[in-house]
């Protein structure tokens, strides 16, 4: 019997050592780099294997690293929603939400195919550094427009 309990307990201690970085990560206190760095020393050594957790940091540490402050300080889950709750506080009506965009063309596709031409992605949009009354949008396929 203490055999049997000698087992799990060692099973116990193998199994909660190998989750600290699993749990590290789940934790939005705990500071990035030192996830990284308990990641990195349970899988020194080790061969990679299927079903253990590696890809799964892998794709976390690729999306997680370039949000993350100098600091490796993690932004807050809830810093967008937080920030949309003060938003909707300050401008509690629809009218006082809304800026002075208007559109100017087109307003209907003549196209009977249900194909809309010209729609299509912009890639960025940057604010001339002379006049503010100017902005310029990229696309994708090589385009660039100027208001």
């Amino acid at each position: 019997m203490k055999f049997v309990w000698a087992c799990l307990l060692m099973f116990y201690n193998i199994l909660s050592f190998g989750q600290e970085w699993v749990m590290e990560m789940q934790d939005p206190n705990v500071n990035f780099y030192d996830v990284q760095e308990s990641f990195n020393a349970f899988w020194e050594g080790r061969v990679v294997e299927r079903g253990q957790g590696y890809k799964q940091f892998k794709r976390w540490e690729y999306f997680m690293e370039p949000r993350v402050f100098p600091t490796g300080k993690r932004p807050s889950p809830f810093a967008n929603y937080l920030e949309r709750l003060q938003f909707d506080a300050q401008f509690p009506t629809s009218e006082s939400k809304s800026s002075n965009w208007t559109p100017l063309a087109p307003n209907a596709w003549t196209n009977p195919t249900g194909w809309n031409p010209g729609i299509g992605r912009v890639n960025c949009v940057a604010e001339d550094p002379t006049d503010p009354n100017i902005i310029y949008i990229g696309s994708p396929s090589g385009g660039i427009w100027k208001s």
